[in-house]
């Protein structure tokens, strides 16, 4: 076994590779708090802080919703088909099959009136690559039969309703 004398300390080939690779792992700590590292650890933190989403502000149609009328609209597969894609607890739906879009569950404490409002007229407009459909959108739908052109999935008053019925998930 070879021997390295060190401050008047005899270490084997063994201690003297630990202790070279403690001040090796030293150094690339430090220089992971510095440069490259530090910008990336800054830019996950930015995307942590929960940035501005759009809305809209005003009622569609100037009169408050229905929420009994908002969870029969969500329940209705000729409708919202909400079940489709969301767990919502409160309508006594928590299996595991959908989960392509978000839990509601917490929905009205999550997003203000304005932001659900817009994300049911049209999700794409807060996230674009949304596989939600635009519930109160009329222009450029893909693949629609004849009879749908200029029909929006919901009026006005069924958008306020779904919307008055989300906010009171919370």
């Amino acid at each position: 076994m070879s021997w390295l004398k060190l401050n008047g300390i005899f270490l084997s080939a063994m201690a003297t590779f630990v202790l070279a690779s403690s001040f090796a792992h030293a150094i690339e700590c430090k220089r992971k708090k510095t440069g490259y590292f530090q910008q990336m650890r800054a830019a996950k933190q930015a995307a942590l802080v929960p940035r501005h989403i759009p809305g809209i502000n005003k009622s569609l149609t100037g009169a408050p919703g229905d929420a009994e009328r908002g969870r029969t609209i969500m329940l209705d597969e000729s409708k919202g088909n909400c079940l489709m894609c969301h767990r919502i607890p409160e309508l006594g739906q928590d299996s595991e099959k959908s989960t392509i879009g978000p839990n509601l569950g917490d929905v009205g404490a999550r997003l203000s009136e304005a932001q659900l409002r817009q994300r049911i007229v049209n999700a794409k407009a807060v996230t674009p690559d949304t596989i939600m459909p635009a519930f109160h959108v009329t222009k450029s739908y893909a693949r629609v039969s004849p009879a749908q052109v200029g029909v929006p999935v919901l009026t006005a008053q069924e958008v306020e309703d779904v919307v008055a019925f989300l906010k009171t998930l919370k």
